[in-house]
């Protein structure tokens, strides 16, 4: 369970979080938490980083802003975890980069999970592009959580879709152009490790 000190940190970070985040870019960032019985505190980073839009097939102009805004993201992550360490921490949102990119290798290889690893290649999309389908959305957990990843699914209601769907009042499809995640986490009472079970 996150400490009380975990809690007003985040409270803090959420509130002073503004004037750095605005100046490395426009997008919005939001730091905040919520809490599942029994009186599990799970902290979120909910983030969108720069688009690719700018770059060409020889040059990535964006990708130092990425990198930038993932390291500023880490340093917020590592503000939680340095109250707890196995705190019940998520990173998510539209990272707008590949899986094997620089910005998710920094974020991963800080002791976040990738969870939409966990889902079958085929189905892994968030997004299509110029008709080829591509991940640019994720949803990162702390390695040391006490909260385990069970389920994760994209909901394949925007990228399928024609845009014109997107001024349809009468459809949820197209309402954005990136497929949202579902995942659920198990928060068990009693955890095995074989041959032995114990709380």
């Amino acid at each position: 369970m996150v400490s009380h000190l975990a809690h007003l940190l985040i409270i803090q970070l959420s509130q002073l979080i503004w004037k750095n985040w605005h100046q490395l870019v426009d997008n919005q960032l939001l730091v905040d938490d919520f809490k599942q019985p029994p009186n599990f505190l799970v902290p979120k980073v909910t983030n969108f980083l720069k688009s690719k839009v700018e770059d060409t097939d020889s040059t990535e102009f964006t990708l130092p802003r990425r990198l930038e805004e993932a390291q500023f993201i880490l340093s917020l992550a590592e503000g939680i975890r340095f109250t707890e360490v196995d705190a019940n921490l998520i990173i998510l949102g539209d990272l707008n980069d590949f899986p094997n990119s620089q910005p998710l290798s920094l974020l991963t290889g800080k002791g976040f999970l990738d969870i939409t690893q966990n889902i079958d290649t085929s189905n892994r999309y968030t997004y299509i592009y110029h008709g080829i389908s591509q991940v640019l959305d994720y949803i990162l957990s702390n390695r040391a959580s006490k909260i385990i990843p069970s389920v994760i699914i994209p909901i394949h209601i925007n990228a399928d879709y024609p845009y014109r769907l997107s001024s349809d009042a009468t459809t949820f499809d197209r309402s954005s152009d990136h497929d949202p995640l579902l995942v659920q986490f198990s928060m068990p009472g009693y955890r095995a490790y074989l041959p032995i079970i114990h709380r």
